[in-house]
């Protein structure tokens, strides 16, 4: 979460990060994929979303990471939609996980990757 963090204070629109159950590291593959579907969907949010504000929401629980990204942009994202999603679909599958969007017109964007973590 450190990295994340550090992100935070990089970026142009307000980020607030939370995280849960995640006091002991986590496998480098895990980290570093969960970085990049943080970094791609706060690209996202702050290029293309116009968004006012972003959350960020990391859980560890029962052998399972939720990594959630929410703002409150325009809407309209979906996978298939450009190759920075599709990109980090792949990294999470590639980890046994699954990447939802939800982005109605106007109601900003929730991306969400679930990886199984032991």
């Amino acid at each position: 979460t450190g990295a994340i963090r550090d992100l935070s204070e990089r970026t142009a629109v307000p980020l607030e990060v939370r995280s849960t159950g995640l006091e002991e590291r986590l496998p480098a593959a895990i980290e570093s994929t969960v970085y990049f579907v943080v970094l791609e969907s706060v690209t996202n949010a702050v290029k293309y979303a116009a968004a006012s504000g972003i959350w960020v929401d990391l859980r560890r629980d029962n052998g399972l990471l939720s990594a959630e990204v929410r703002d409150d942009g325009l809407g309209g994202a979906a996978l298939g939609g450009g190759s920075g999603l599709e990109g980090i679909r792949d990294r999470v599958r590639a980890l046994n996980g699954s990447l939802t969007v939800e982005s109605g017109a106007a109601s900003g964007t929730v991306v969400r990757a679930l990886i199984p973590c032991g």
